[in-house]
């Protein structure tokens, strides 16, 4: 799980539409002299992918669908440091900071691990607000 490519295969396994906002964004992710890409480039874009399924009105108000990426992130909260940082930075907080206002957090914290939960707490302290659900 610590090589950016494995992270993009095992994403691709969630959710294969995830190949589109990959493709939209990956210039911004990927060094441009030798195509490199790091875990952090491919949660943040896949946190935006996440974020724009989340925030679509056609969608029910929780997503048992994405209990499988949740768990993902849940697991990379409990890898090495590199990985723990990234899915914390790159992908919990990128979906934190669009609630409630972007995405309406009944929508995804029940989804959430001990570990992914736990930082959201301390995400909210930092910015001093109580996402609903999460205390």
């Amino acid at each position: 799980m610590t090589r950016p490519e494995d992270m993009m295969s095992d994403l691709l396994k969630l959710c294969p539409e995830f190949s589109r906002t990959w493709e939209d964004e990956s210039y911004l992710w990927t060094d441009a002299d030798n195509g490199t890409f790091t875990v952090c480039g491919v949660l943040m874009a896949f946190s935006h992918h996440i974020a724009d399924i989340l925030r679509s009105s056609e969608s029910p108000p929780l997503y048992p669908s994405l209990e499988p990426v949740f768990q993902y992130a849940e697991r990379c909260m409990n890898a090495n440091e590199d990985v723990r940082t990234a899915a914390a930075t790159c992908f919990l907080e990128n979906l934190m900071n669009r609630t409630p206002d972007q995405i309406n957090p009944e929508r995804f914290v029940p989804l959430l691990g001990p570990e992914s939960r736990d930082y959201c707490r301390v995400w909210d302290e930092f910015c001093g607000v109580r996402t609903a659900g999460l205390w």
